[in-house]
């Protein structure tokens, strides 16, 4: 959540990567032109390696959080109650399983009719 916020409150400050890029032209760091933490430190090799790595963490954990919660949904409150009502629970666990797996199938859908992203100018 501190992430997202703060993520957000970069958006507003520094709209354009080329206004980020205004304000600190000294930053070569790839991770500091991407990251919604304060290029003002500048880390040794590893610590920019495990800021990557808590992004990398904060964004799976945020997917798999809402693929749960999506399977979940599906299982208890629709499939439990009005397609299976009296299942055993090694019943239901497939039936998580698989709603996951169909929570995950979309959006490589919806995705592949987006329009192609726009190239930065540098």
């Amino acid at each position: 959540m501190a992430v997202d916020l703060i993520g957000l409150a970069s958006l507003i400050v520094y709209p354009e990567l080329s206004d980020f890029r205004k304000a600190f032209p000294h930053s070569t760091h790839v991770i500091a032109t991407i990251s919604p933490s304060p290029p003002c430190c500048d880390f040794s090799g590893g610590l920019d390696g495990s800021d990557a790595g808590g992004l990398v963490a904060a964004n799976s954990s945020t997917i798999l959080t809402h693929l749960n919660w999506g399977a979940s949904y599906l299982v208890h409150d629709f499939y439990r109650r009005f397609v299976k009502l009296h299942a055993s629970e090694k019943h239901y666990v497939l039936a998580g399983r698989v709603a996951t797996v169909a929570c995950l199938w979309p959006p490589p859908r919806w995705c592949s009719r987006s329009t192609p992203p726009k190239t930065l100018s540098t």
